[in-house]
């Protein structure tokens, strides 16, 4: 039980992180006609890290209660 709460919060962690990256390359592949979309792909990827620091962090509250409770 304790290896499947290990592996699903790494499988989180790197979904965050290809998500952040792919949001971050899709505002610098565009041509810079398209300034304001940049920084709505900036915002998009500022958002997703913040998701994620929440994930981990409600990820590690789970793992406290589980090590508490065996």
């Amino acid at each position: 039980m304790r290896i499947f709460f290990k592996f699903s919060t790494i499988v989180l962690i790197s979904m965050a992180i290809v998500l952040t990256i792919g949001s971050y390359l899709k505002g610098m592949m565009q041509p810079y006609e398209v300034k304001q979309d940049s920084g709505s792909a900036f915002v998009s990827s500022v958002l997703t890290q913040i998701d994620a620091a929440q994930i981990i962090d409600y990820r590690r509250e789970q793992m406290k209660a589980l090590s508490a409770h065996s």
